[in-house]
């Protein structure tokens, strides 16, 4: 999964927040008063009695000294308006007032405060409006939405059956040992189930029980590269002497679908895992309505996915298993990239079906070492993408596996666009963008709902200066909630290519809703407004900038002294009047 940044257009790369740009004023009348509100919510998935960050900050370019007073005065008894019966007010905590000033223009009036809450219902709410008022003019933030879940007791066991894994491997080329780790769940007293990224090729595998007794793990029940899940075989005396509980998987109605969880967590999905040797759970919002592929389920959420949780569950509220977690992106270290955190877990049904069938384990090594097991495409990928972070682009033996690759992808019985993007992916990190297009072409042909494929494209014709059919296919995966707001900036910088400026502003303010941090966007918005002739704005959102990301104010603040970096605009020409000659 890719972010988006002003400098790379598909990099990977998340405090989520939300923020609104214009105010909105309940008098008709125009106000005096040159001010403008942002607010931003700390967390949007929150558990019931936990507590609710709401910050609101005022930027203001007073005309004089009583002007500056009488915003202040107004700032601070300003209230939030709402519905309440969910929330309790605890406090509210006040910033110091700061004043930016750039190049003797005029001073910015910076007011901010945060007000934290908690909410006592579960599901999807309204968190109350900061409310100030100017004369005549009411200034409002929106109401923003936060979803609050309660889990059932016994999700707080599940933890006890996740378990950190340590693999050894061989490199193909070098033939040196390197480390990969990540998580693994207990679904039985002997089987472990883990992602099969996070074992292939390995050597040795070795699990941490929660005693601290480490195990040595080299059979499995089963392999299966098509959904990235490993079933690996552990003596059941270990984890019953370390008193471990099996996993439940979640109740499904006649096929992969879960059965809607009634705990209280609603659309909010979780994650336990170890990222860096530390068990950490996640909590966010699922997209149930998204899928990937026509004929396999995965479930997409919101979760981060640090290096680590790669083979932990995926779970509902009750700590049931959903789906084992395979891919996905954190992106909160990461300031100018767009914190769009995706997760993917896969389903481990299919693999677990061959263990209660009675299969036996087998060893590792047998599976890896045969050869119909070895041509498979999907394993294929993961050993190219494996060369590829080991920095094994251009050798002989990449160049032939690569070849092997796209043939038994062009070969494999069920059309799978997943496999036509990693191959688009392939293409994309050694530099060949016409045969990456091609692959993500071939993905949306195979299933027109792919938009990971979609948002490639858009980058791709953005970088190849086909900026109206870049336009097209970020329109297209802004229909897709995971991708949402991606979308949303792809087009928006489309549309500024294309002079559209009026166009872009709102996709741009969109984006901001989602991530009020994200500074390559606030940067394009101020040439928006420049290229516009809104200069009060500009002066607003480099304040704005210089306290969130120095450097796209400085960036700014170049462009301001620059007339020859500023957005071009097209003029209007006069138009010539046509007289009709006298009959």
């Amino acid at each position: 999964m890719y972010g988006v940044s002003r400098e790379d257009g598909w990099r990977a790369g998340l405090l989520l927040a939300l923020v609104l740009f214009l105010p909105v004023r309940a008098a008709a009348d125009p106000a005096p008063y040159r001010l403008h509100l942002f607010s931003e919510l700390e967390h949007r998935v929150v558990a019931v009695g936990a507590p609710i960050i709401l910050g609101v900050s005022v930027y203001a370019t007073p005309g004089t000294p009583e002007q500056a007073r009488q915003i202040e005065a107004a700032f601070l008894s300003g209230t939030l308006q709402g519905t309440w019966e969910a929330f309790e007010l605890l406090r509210r905590e006040e910033e110091p007032v700061r004043r930016v000033s750039f190049d003797g223009g005029p001073e910015v009036l910076v007011l901010s405060a945060r007000f934290i809450l908690r909410a006592w219902q579960t599901g999807s709410l309204q968190v109350p409006s900061f409310v100030m008022t100017l004369g005549a003019a009411a200034y409002r933030t929106p109401a923003h939405g936060v979803q609050v879940y309660r889990v059932d007791p016994s999700f707080f066991s599940a933890r006890e059956a996740v378990v950190p894994v340590r693999v050894e491997a061989r490199d193909v080329e070098t033939r040196r040992i390197y480390r990969r780790h990540g998580s693994a769940f207990l679904v039985a007293p002997d089987a472990f189930v883990t992602s099969y990224h996070v074992v292939m090729e390995a050597s040795r595998v070795e699990v941490t029980l929660p005693t601290g007794r480490r195990l040595r793990l080299d059979r499995a029940w089963a392999v299966d590269p098509v959904h990235d899940v490993v079933v690996l075989y552990v003596n059941p005396k270990e984890t019953r002497a370390a008193g471990m509980v099996p996993l439940r998987l979640a109740a499904t109605e006649g096929g992969p679908v879960p059965v809607p969880d009634p705990a209280g967590a609603g659309d909010v999905v979780f994650t336990y895992g170890w990222p860096g040797g530390v068990q950490r759970s996640t909590a966010a919002r699922r997209f149930d309505d998204v899928v990937l592929t026509g004929a396999e389920r995965l479930w997409i959420s919101a979760n981060p996915v640090r290096p680590g949780d790669s083979g932990g569950p995926l779970l509902n509220g009750k700590g049931e298993v959903l789906g084992v977690v395979s891919a996905g992106t954190v992106l909160a270290y990461h300031r100018d990239v767009l914190r769009e955190e995706v997760c993917i877990a896969s389903d481990p049904r299919p693999a677990l079906a061959q263990r209660r069938l009675g299969a036996r384990p087998r060893l590792l090594d047998d599976f890896f070492e045969d050869p119909a097991f070895q041509s498979m495409p999907h394993v294929l990928a993961f050993r190219l993408s494996s060369l590829l972070l080991a920095g094994h682009r251009r050798q002989a033996l990449f160049d032939a596996w690569l070849a092997l690759f796209e043939a038994a992808v062009a070969q494999w019985q069920t059309p799978d666009p997943g496999l036509h993007f990693v191959q688009g992916m392939i293409h994309q990190l050694l530099g060949t963008t016409e045969d990456a297009a091609a692959a993500y072409r071939a993905a949306l042909d195979t299933y027109g709902d792919y938009f990971p494929a979609a948002y490639m494209l858009g980058r791709y014709h953005m970088e190849a200066g086909r900026y109206a059919l870049a336009e097209r296919f970020f329109r297209r995966t802004r229909r897709y909630p995971p991708y949402r707001h991606l979308g949303a900036y792809g087009q928006a910088q489309a549309l500024m290519k294309l002079l559209r400026y009026e166009h872009a502003v709102p996709l741009l303010q969109a984006v901001l809703h989602h991530d009020a941090g994200f500074g390559p966007a606030l940067y394009d918005l101020a040439l928006c407004r420049l290229a516009l002739g809104d200069l009060e704005a500009v002066r607003i959102l480099h304040a704005r900038l210089f306290e969130i990301s120095p450097p796209w104010a400085r960036r700014l603040r170049q462009v301001l002294r620059t007339p020859a970096l500023q957005p071009i605009t097209l003029l209007e020409r006069p138009r010539a009047t046509l007289r009709q000659p006298p009959l």
